[in-house]
């Protein structure tokens, strides 16, 4: 879907770091978690390319959306100057979604930074049919670990290290320890963006304690649609045992943990 929205609200809520909210009415329906948007809001063709932001939330009933980004090059600035009023050119939703499981008891969602934007929409849609949470948030600074409020409003226990000596993984581990004591696995399913170490961590849990286990992977992206190929990774077919490329855009961004690492 392509559409020209309204932005509703936009503010600084870090360094760098913006938080937007877009009336894009039907689109936000159809977002499901872990997907992205490519949006542009300048005029003209400098710069030429939209950029790929992923989903945050989405009230699905208002037509809203949120994203979170974090200002990097021209485009992004582009993007922080909006004012409430103002309209930007919104594609999406895109991409490949996180699975969410039905009747899930209990997942885990470990986030890095800005990582941690695409984790809020999956936390909210499994709140909402009384999964229990646990997520993991790390960051360099305490402004960093967004979202950690929302999170904790829903009832997740948020476990959080600033430390640069702390791996936010280590207490996840230990929650794998103490609750996989019994039969069943500790987390029907755990997600990660924001830090490869993370996801190779969540891999090593979910081959000791055979959970899914999935990971949203950050790429530069021209076209968000796999029809440029400028996003592609090293993946592996799962059925096949095959090595191919994956786009990224395309084929993810969000993939089984064993595809691609």
């Amino acid at each position: 879907m392509y559409k020209n929205c309204k932005v509703i609200f936009q503010t600084e809520i870090s360094s760098g770091v913006f938080v937007m909210t877009l009336d894009v009415g039907g689109m936000a329906e159809e977002s499901l978690p872990g997907q992205f948007i490519m949006i542009k809001g300048w005029e003209g063709m400098e710069p030429f390319l939209m950029r790929p932001i992923s989903i945050n939330s989405a009230d699905r009933e208002r037509g809203t959306m949120t994203i979170l980004y974090n200002v990097k090059g021209r485009g992004t600035k582009l993007l922080s100057q909006l004012q409430e009023g103002d309209s930007a050119n919104v594609l999406g939703p895109l991409g490949q979604p996180f699975p969410v499981i039905k009747d899930a008891r209990r997942v885990a969602l470990i986030g890095r930074g800005i990582g941690i934007a695409p984790l809020l929409l999956l936390a909210q849609d499994y709140a909402k049919q009384g999964t229990e949470l646990y997520v993991y948030l790390s960051a360099k600074k305490e402004e960093f670990l967004f979202n950690k409020d929302v999170f904790e409003s829903l009832g997740a226990m948020v476990r959080t290290t600033t430390d640069a000596n702390v791996n936010i993984t280590d207490a996840f581990k230990e929650d794998c320890a103490a609750l996989g004591a019994g039969e069943a696995p500790p987390f029907d399913a755990a997600y990660s963006c924001g830090s490869n170490r993370l996801a190779r961590d969540m891999q090593e849990m979910h081959k000791e304690y055979d959970f899914p286990a999935y990971i949203s992977l950050e790429e530069h992206m021209a076209c968000g649609v796999g029809a440029c190929k400028g996003c592609v990774c090293n993946a592996k077919n799962l059925a096949t045992g095959e090595d191919y490329y994956a786009r990224v855009c395309k084929d993810g961004p969000v993939f089984n943990v064993d595809e691609v690492l």
